[in-house]
């Protein structure tokens, strides 16, 4: 048997728990180890302020004038085109759901709006993540609706050429990328 070593902190100090040393040596590791991750999280945070700022840039500027387009513009020259009653009441049916989800996603881009202006700003924010997903799930929702459901319907029938006229003849009153994003001028 090799003979033991010696051991400076019980040799300095007889009586001194060892173990609980060697505790608190392990929870200081574990502790370093998770600090380790900071400046990781650092960046992310950091980037999560830039999204936060592009998504209040694009969405406080173009939602509005672009929805407004569309509910006074688009979709009344969509009705006005509507050669039939049925193609009409297709119409009436679709523009009034996404007028519907138009409000529903102003009111929750109202609500998620002041937690991303806090996180661009500086320093962390609460944001109500249940709020925040279902604004992203909704707006998600009804922007693929008007690309599969409204545009293809648009394009039939706006291509008469009087309702086509019209419609960039009305939307010269609203300005801003949310409402060229409409008319496509």
């Amino acid at each position: 048997m090799a003979p033991e070593q010696p051991n400076p902190i019980s040799d300095a100090s007889p009586g001194l728990d060892h173990d609980l040393l060697r505790h608190s040596h392990d929870s200081f590791l574990a502790a370093l180890t998770s600090m380790a991750g900071i400046p990781a999280l650092i960046a992310q945070l950091e980037h999560a302020r830039e999204m936060a700022a592009r998504a209040l840039a694009k969405f406080d500027d173009e939602m509005l004038p672009h929805h407004a387009v569309e509910e006074q513009v688009l979709f009344p020259a969509m009705i006005r085109s509507a050669r039939t009653e049925p193609e009409r009441e297709q119409v009436r049916l679709l523009t009034q759901q996404l007028t519907a989800e138009h409000r529903n996603v102003e009111q929750l881009w109202a609500s998620v709006a002041p937690g991303l202006r806090a996180l661009a700003q500086g320093p962390p924010a609460e944001l109500n993540a249940a709020l925040f997903a279902r604004l992203v799930r909704d707006y998600s929702r009804h922007v693929m609706c008007e690309d599969s459901q409204l545009l293809p319907l648009a394009r039939m029938l706006l291509r008469r050429a009087p309702a086509r006229n019209a419609l960039k003849e009305h939307a010269k009153q609203f300005t801003g990328p949310g409402a060229s994003s409409v008319v496509g001028r």
